[in-house]
């Protein structure tokens, strides 16, 4: 008999599995998948992974386990995981379900096992963080039946963030000089307390393109007053939207801090966000040469001329390039390497992340490599 076939995607905070059992197509009374984790949750030695569906339809507020109610996808999510230890392994076996919704029936001799531990947040040079962000969750819904209120705020936007809030404040702490880009900086719960702490050499470029924005006047007010930090205003741009720090150290740049997050409470926490960290060097000095190129204020028209991709440079086994914008209208330079990528190297499945896809060009070549079969795995904002 054939056995499941199970791929794990492992992350810092949740596992990803991916199943099929090619014995299924010939069975009339294949109903899904079980999936059992051991350690389970809480004390239990073992738990069945749940599915919020039953046969009768879902039901609100309770979830099933899915040896009862099978899991009728072919590829689900664990993210009750214990991130915060992360010594522990994982075993996870899942069995194909057979026979009918009353009497659903585990197919032992077909079931498969796959042990896993998730990974650390820097791994060989390269942090990777992720907040929660997930105000309109059945998670956040369980932990705060009663909403948002003024007494707990301080632990939901903690929760929501998930330790992306730490992210610069511990980037700080291990650097004697740090420069950097910032968009909007805001955030008065963890990030300007930590600038307002930081001993070392401080250098930030900050926007302010729009007569009478006030976005960050409190930080500008907090720091611009402190011998060791110097504020810079972009105010030759329609926006400037990077976010980015440059640990310094003996005069050479060390590690970047990137991402999409904005330094602001709701980007940290309600926004769905990320952080990247690197000890690389060559891509630190990188950054700062931007840094140091934006803290003259140029007009957009200077350095949109000379906009292009960074040349490879390869870290640890990766092959990393940066671009910054803009560039000259009606300029591709950004966009054609992504495009062509997706054209001609796409091979099995196409994965994407993305606010808002408005380049009509993009959303071509992601439908045209949807119809030639490859497996299309994306979030955006929202469907229009």
């Amino acid at each position: 008999m054939e056995k499941v076939k199970i791929k794990p995607y492992v992350g810092t905070k949740m596992v990803l599995l991916a199943f099929n059992w090619e014995s299924g197509k010939d069975r009339a009374d294949f109903l899904g998948f079980a999936i059992k984790r051991s350690p389970g949750y809480g004390k239990a030695k073992e738990s069945w992974l749940p599915n919020r569906i039953s046969f009768n339809g879902p039901v609100k507020g309770k979830e099933f386990p899915s040896n009862r109610s099978p899991i009728q996808k072919f590829m689900w999510w664990d993210n009750r995981v214990n991130y915060r230890d992360r010594s522990i392994k994982y075993t996870y076996t899942i069995y194909p379900v057979a026979g009918s919704k009353d009497k659903p029936e585990l197919i032992e001799d077909a079931k498969s096992s796959t042990v896993v531990g998730l990974l650390p947040d820097e791994f060989n040079g390269v942090g990777t963080y992720f907040n929660r962000a997930v105000v309109s969750s059945q998670a956040f819904s369980k932990k705060f039946p009663k909403g948002v209120t003024r007494n707990n705020k301080p632990e939901a936007l903690k929760w929501l963030a998930d330790g992306l809030e730490q992210v610069v404040p511990n980037f700080l702490n291990n650097s004697d000089a740090v420069e950097g880009a910032i968009y909007h900086l805001e955030d008065r719960h963890w990030i300007i307390p930590a600038l307002e702490h930081y001993q070392g050499s401080l250098s930030m470029v900050y926007d302010n393109a729009k007569d009478n924005d006030e976005t960050n006047s409190y930080a500008v007010s907090r720091l611009g007053e402190k011998a060791n930090v110097q504020l810079l205003p972009r105010t030759h741009a329609a926006i400037m939207h990077n976010k980015f720090l440059v640990r310094i150290s003996g005069n050479q740049a060390t590690d970047i801090l990137m991402g999409s997050a904005n330094f602001t409470t709701d980007g940290l926490s309600q926004q769905a966000n990320y952080l990247h960290t690197f000890a690389c060097p060559e891509l630190a000095e990188y950054y700062l040469t931007r840094k140091r190129i934006l803290e003259d204020d140029p007009l957009k028209s200077l350095i949109a001329k000379d906009a292009g991709w960074s040349g490879e440079i390869t870290f640890n086994g990766l092959k990393i390039r940066a671009y910054f914008s803009p560039e000259k209208k009606p300029g591709r330079i950004a966009m054609s390497p992504i495009i062509d990528a997706i054209k001609n190297d796409a091979k099995g499945s196409v994965i994407f992340s993305l606010f808002s896809p408005t380049d009509a060009e993009l959303r071509d070549a992601i439908f045209e490599a949807a119809d030639r079969g490859l497996m299309m795995f994306g979030l955006i904002n929202k469907v229009d």
